[in-house]
């Protein structure tokens, strides 16, 4: 969990920020990437870095091992100076030796346009790919389109990635921990989602409601506002649920997500007063 929270604590650093609706950039998220990727593969380049990677092992999808994939974006870190790990405000430019991530081995959130073509979270934000871009992948970030943002580099165990320590300010290449911890993360998010659209799935809509309550308390917000969503789509049926997540003062923080969930679904028709009863 070090790695969620790390990134966690730094984009709510950003967000209360008072500079930050004017210096906001992109940072990588493991849960967020992980989320919304239909593919993530570890992948190596090899000593010729040019957007083309040969795939070492899946963690999610369906791309096998010894599988080519393009990401002709992904070729602007043939210069040197793209790949630069950042040494801190504070470090002595002089005396430090310059480090640099590799091609080796890295592991690249993708979304593949084919698979997510008719899917509602694939918004005109992410729909757009770059000019330089191969249209079948894109980023999986939410807060932008370029790759790398989406793409995580391993040196010697450990996981590099684009974060923004300080607003304003660019997102440069920093270190988040080992690559086991960013594992576990991605394992954590892909089963949660492989549940949650097992519950989403089931036919009968009060045995539904109750399969996506858990899930609805999930510390993962992508699947936390997907199961309010499925919640809302059961209709009536949902009001059981409902009514026992808002009788649950330790669920508060939840509680304005249950009466949206109940007042705007069209079945139901109902206002919170209706649920507390």
């Amino acid at each position: 969990m070090k790695i969620l929270i790390t990134i966690t604590s730094v984009l709510f650093l950003l967000a209360v920020s008072s500079t930050a609706l004017a210096g906001i950039r992109p940072s990588f998220s493991p849960e967020g990437c992980s989320w919304r990727a239909t593919d993530i593969v570890v992948v190596t380049e090899g000593s010729q870095i040019d957007g083309d990677f040969t795939v070492i092992e899946t963690w999610k999808g369906d791309l096998k091992p010894g599988e080519t994939i393009s990401v002709p974006e992904l070729g602007q870190f043939k210069e040197k100076d793209a790949r630069l790990i950042y040494s801190g405000p504070w470090s002595d430019k002089e005396d430090a030796q310059p480090r640099y991530v590799s091609g080796e081995r890295m592991i690249l959130f993708l979304r593949d346009a084919r698979k997510a073509k008719n899917d509602p979270e694939d918004d005109d934000r992410q729909k757009g790919t770059s000019e330089t871009g191969d249209p079948r992948w894109k980023s999986t970030n939410f807060m932008g389109t370029e790759m790398k943002y989406s793409t995580a580099w391993i040196e010697n165990g450990k996981v590099y990635c684009f974060i923004q320590i300080m607003n304003p300010g660019d997102s440069v290449l920093v270190s988040l921990g080992p690559e086991t911890e960013l594992k576990t993360e991605v394992d954590c998010v892909v089963s949660t989602q492989t549940s949650l659209n097992t519950a989403l799935a089931i036919t009968d809509v009060s045995a539904r409601a109750e399969s996506l309550e858990p899930f609805a308390k999930d510390s993962i917000r992508w699947a936390s506002d997907r199961a309010f969503a499925g919640l809302t789509e059961c209709g009536e049926a949902a009001l059981p649920v409902l009514r026992r997540m808002l009788k649950d003062e330790s669920l508060s923080e939840l509680h304005a997500n249950v009466v949206e969930s109940s007042s705007t679904n069209r079945a139901m028709r109902t206002s919170r007063s209706t649920v507390l009863q």
